[in-house]
């Protein structure tokens, strides 16, 4: 008996909607209290299964997939990841993560998760609308939360977003928690979402203008610096590979509509106290003037430990420890087994201290020089670059908007932790920006 439904490309194209449209807007039964792990359950267990079937029906349906370049600098990262694990000193550690779930599992489910979309999926704008529902839906939440609700009831108790550094150190915000990891989900998601109105053009595209808009507003409004940054390198990175002369007009509209959110963003500033208007109520402006000085004394040479929130500092400490073992890495997911790095502040308010320890690179970039070592590194770096020479060279439609998407996440993610509550649509969208219409051979005799 054939079922004509149980094919590689009919459980991929499943499995991109749930984890466009459904996975981002998970947290589970528990909250900010649990979040990544239920997160990292949805994950595993979802792409575990989607993964399981669609090998089985791959050997059914005798698909053949043909490598790319990009699948080839996958298995070279899985490889280099894979000795790293077994030669690692740090024993059990490699598999799960010592820090957040970043050990091989993760990474080895990342590469499953891009192999896949690139072997049997095609690239196709509902998927940019089932992103599209979920971020909407994220950044509705935060303008909830930032007006000082609870949706979801998200945080435990009485707390509120504007808790953050009193009653709790970390800041979260919308369904995905975290708020710098948020923060690299709009960097993808934003790009995209412009680029798709660009590249498609028409009423039904111009619809896309909303989430982009949305998105822009509230990963401004999150003070991240990361965000800041990585959504004004894609936009500048976008609109030079997507011009031509069929392009133009929708183009400037935009960059228009970009212009737009970041205006409003500046004039309005979200409190515990309400609502502020005006040029002087900018979102986080004081967390930008002291980015903008720390910027100035780096271009000078002069770097402080604190600067960057920290980074500069937990940067230095691991680029120490790196020579011990420079080829292989300490093994995914070992920063926090290799450096020891606490924080405490005391809260007058409260009467205690907040304490926080540092599990993560806060570069993944360096997070895999790191892990993995100059082998892994090396691979990454291959992946990042292969992606942009495609991106340049191959500028259809669909091709274009992933690559202004991937940009804007690459930039951001040179400060960013990379976790698992936003790397499996990260990866799919990278999977599927290698996906080619001869990419699967079907032989003659199904």
């Amino acid at each position: 008996m054939k079922f004509d439904f149980f094919t590689p490309e009919w459980l991929t194209d499943k499995f991109i909607y749930l984890m466009l449209a459904v996975f981002p807007l998970w947290t589970g039964f528990e909250g900010y209290s649990n979040v990544t792990f239920s997160k990292y359950l949805f994950f595993v267990i979802s792409t575990g299964v989607w993964a399981a079937g669609t090998a089985c029906a791959a050997v059914i349906r005798h698909r053949k997939p043909k490598m790319s370049g990009g699948a080839w600098a996958v298995l070279a990262l899985l490889s280099a990841a894979l000795l790293s694990a077994l030669l690692s000193p740090y024993g059990s550690d490699v598999w799960i993560g010592a820090g957040r779930y970043d050990g091989f599992v993760s990474l080895l489910l990342y590469g499953l998760i891009f192999l896949g979309a690139s072997f049997y999926a095609r690239p196709k704008w509902g998927y940019a609308a089932a992103l599209a529902f979920s971020v909407t839906f994220c950044c509705a939440v935060s303008v909830l939360q930032l007006l000082g609700f609870n949706p979801l009831k998200l945080f435990p108790s009485d707390w509120t977003y504007f808790d953050h550094g009193v009653k709790y150190s970390a800041e979260f915000l919308g369904n995905i928690g975290n708020v710098d990891v948020f923060a690299a989900l709009l960097c993808l998601a934003v790009p995209v979402f412009f680029g798709a109105y660009v590249c498609i053009g028409g009423r039904r595209a111009a619809w896309f203008l909303i989430p982009a808009a949305f998105g822009e507003f509230i990963a401004l409004e999150s003070g991240v610096a990361s965000a800041k940054l990585g959504l004004g390198a894609s936009l500048v990175l976008g609109a030079a590979v997507l011009m031509n002369r069929e392009r133009l007009k929708r183009l400037a509209a935009a960059l228009l509509a970009a212009a737009l959110a970041a205006g409003l963003a500046a004039c309005v500033h979200f409190t515990a106290e309400g609502v502020a208007f005006g040029a002087s109520a900018s979102a986080g402006s004081g967390e930008g003037e002291s980015s903008s000085y720390e910027l100035g004394q780096m271009l000078h040479g002069h770097f402080e430990d604190s600067y960057g929130s920290g980074r500069i500092g937990i940067w230095r400490q691991l680029l120490s420890v790196y020579p011990q073992r420079p080829l292989l890495g300490g093994g995914p997911g070992t920063v926090s087994d290799r450096i020891e790095i606490n924080y405490s502040r005391y809260v007058p308010e409260t009467g205690s201290t907040l304490k926080t320890r540092v599990d993560n690179a806060h570069n993944e970039y360096l997070g895999y020089l790191m892990d993995d070592g100059a082998l892994g590194f090396a691979a990454y770096a291959a992946m990042v670059v292969l992606t942009l020479i495609r991106w340049i060279r191959r500028r259809r439609e669909a091709d274009a908007a992933l690559g202004c998407g991937l940009a804007g996440y690459w930039v951001q993610s040179f400060f960013g932790i990379g976790l698992c509550l936003v790397l499996p649509v990260i990866w799919l969208a990278w999977g599927l920006m290698w996906a080619n219409n001869d990419e699967i051979t079907v032989n003659s005799d199904e």
